[in-house]
Parts: C-alpha cells; sequence; structure tokens
C-alpha cells in the first residue's frame, strides 16, 4: 500500500459492518422473530443477559418465544410480530435497566400487542397498558 493511498473502511462483526444503528437501513426482527407461527398463542420476549439461552431451550417453554439481545436497543427491531397477541417480557441474568423495558413495552403496545407484562428475575410482574387519554 502506498503511503498516499487510502485505507479500506474497517470492518467487523458479522456481515463485515459494526454493529451500530446509524449504520443500518431497515429494522430486523427480534432473533427467532421469523420463525414463529403464533396462532392465536401469546409471546415471551426474553430479556438480560440470559435471554439467548432461554429463547433457545425447547424445554423452559415450549410456546413462541423471542429474545432482546442484551445491551441493544430495542428501537433497533420490528416488533410487529406482537401484533394482536398479549406478551410476556421475561428478564434473566443481569437485568436490563427499566427504562429498556418501557420503552420495549411502548415499543409492543404500538406494534398492536393487547397487553403487555413485565416478569423480573426477582420482584413483583408489572402490567403495562396503553395510556388512555385524559379525562
Amino acid at each position: 500500500m502506498t503511503p498516499n493511498a487510502k485505507k479500506p473502511p474497517e470492518r467487523g462483526g458479522a456481515g463485515g459492518f459494526r454493529n451500530n444503528s446509524e449504520q443500518r437501513h431497515f429494522i430486523k426482527t427480534p432473533p427467532y422473530g421469523k420463525q414463529l407461527n403464533l396462532n392465536g398463542q401469546n409471546l415471551i420476549v426474553c430479556t438480560g443477559s440470559g435471554a439467548w439461552e432461554r429463547a433457545k431451550s425447547p424445554t423452559w417453554f415450549p410456546g413462541c418465544k423471542v429474545a432482546l439481545p442484551f445491551g441493544d436497543d430495542p428501537t433497533a427491531y420490528a416488533w410487529s410480530v406482537a401484533a394482536g397477541h398479549d406478551v410476556l417480557i421475561v428478564g434473566f441474568g443481569d437485568l436490563e435497566p427499566v427504562a429498556v423495558i418501557a420503552k420495549l413495552a411502548g415499543l409492543l403496545l404500538a406494534a398492536g400487542a393487547g397487553l403487555v407484562l413485565y416478569a423480573p428475575k426477582r420482584g413483583p410482574m408489572m402490567r403495562i397498558d396503553r395510556r388512555k387519554g385524559a379525562a
């Protein structure tokens, strides 16, 4: 390489691009979202550092489940898989911050989920509803 030649852009990660949202030109489905066949069933969204293991496990919950990879921004995924279904967000391992769970719940409701429940590893289950107009 000559001293005046430009260096090629740095590449990394699967597919050759850095994993940041500025380089994404499309929104992808969450992990395991493409292989779902809900047929009236509920949807489980696994979150936290143990999300991948739980979403892959055929014995933990045999129903429909997807994963929000730990540390990922929920807006990077298309949550239309939740349309018309009730959703349970479950946290495993190190939990996501409450702000991330709130953002995820809002995206699920905006995508058409009927009801969203959050069950952290420890603590009470929370119901998250659409905000109704002021009375």
